[in-house]
């Protein structure tokens, strides 16, 4: 396996409680007085909550309890301490997709799918795989893991571990071909991006070529290689979607691509499906 990143890679975050949490089921009446009271009731951003960061090789029991103390922190707090070394999140990164379904080097806008209401629409440049792939690459050589998203179900070996198109015959199985193209599974919604992942190493061949990636999964330790998935090249060009890339690590030509009026798509575009 080739550079893996180091950023945040080696703590593991728990969150085993937040003040003020309330998982009670509420009985509402229909329509906006209904929504507009579970709202305000149940959906009050935390004031506080408890936190154990943990070095997993030395801080972990045998049992794997973390031995660290629990601390807790305001939002902010938490944010200043573990991830300010990430930079300014607001400015400091673009979400790049390969969508093949539409055209390359344009700026796209998702109508109304955000992280806050006070914040801005997603937003992302389209480029074609070739174009994206080495930025990714450029990230993992300095250290710095990234978000991924992915059509993670797609010929998936979750026992193992593995993403490979070649990991299930289908094709001898059922006496048939199955001959879509990227740009042909988006367009009948037989592909789009399910689940985000951290992509965090890559394996370059002796040219700098990809053969390989790794991901960090959130479905714990016993799903995959120890929480872990292994995709080929090949896979990764047939079902990775997007990325979000620091911009220190993308050229000016591309860079100059983002100044663009974005074209907004709709809330229900389905390269923007709920996500796992």
């Amino acid at each position: 396996m080739g550079k893996a990143a180091k950023v945040l890679h080696g703590r593991e975050h728990r969150f085993p409680a937040a003040d003020g949490y309330d998982t009670k089921l509420l009985q509402v009446p229909y329509g906006q007085a209904g929504h507009k009271s579970l709202r305000t009731e149940e959906n009050k951003p935390h004031q506080s909550l408890r936190v154990q960061v943990h070095q997993r090789a030395s801080q972990v029991d045998k049992n794997g309890k973390a031995l660290s103390e629990l601390k807790k922190y305001t939002p902010m707090e938490f944010y200043k301490e573990y991830c300010a070394e990430a930079g300014d999140l607001q400015n400091d990164y673009i979400m790049l997709m390969n969508d093949p379904s539409r055209p390359y080097n344009k700026v796209y806008e998702i109508d109304m799918d955000r992280h806050v209401h006070e914040g801005h629409n997603w937003l992302y440049l389209n480029l074609d795989i070739k174009d994206l792939a080495p930025l990714a690459i450029a990230s993992l050589q300095d250290s710095t893991q990234m978000y991924f998203s992915c059509d993670v179900g797609k010929f998936l070996d979750s026992k193992k571990g593995i993403l490979d198109i070649q990991a299930w015959d289908y094709n001898s199985l059922l006496g048939t071909t199955f001959g879509m193209n990227k740009k042909q599974r988006i367009q009948t919604r037989d592909s789009g991006s399910s689940h985000a992942m951290t992509l965090m190493a890559v394996d370059l061949d002796e040219k700098g070529n990809p053969i390989k990636w790794k991901v960090e999964n959130s479905w714990g330790a016993a799903s995959g290689h120890n929480g872990y998935l292994i995709m080929t090249n090949e896979w990764f060009n047939e079902y990775m979607f997007r990325v979000v890339v620091n911009k220190k690590y993308i050229p000016k030509k591309i860079l100059k691509l983002t100044e663009q009026k974005p074209i907004q798509l709709p809330a229900w575009d389905p390269m923007f499906m709920g996500e796992e």
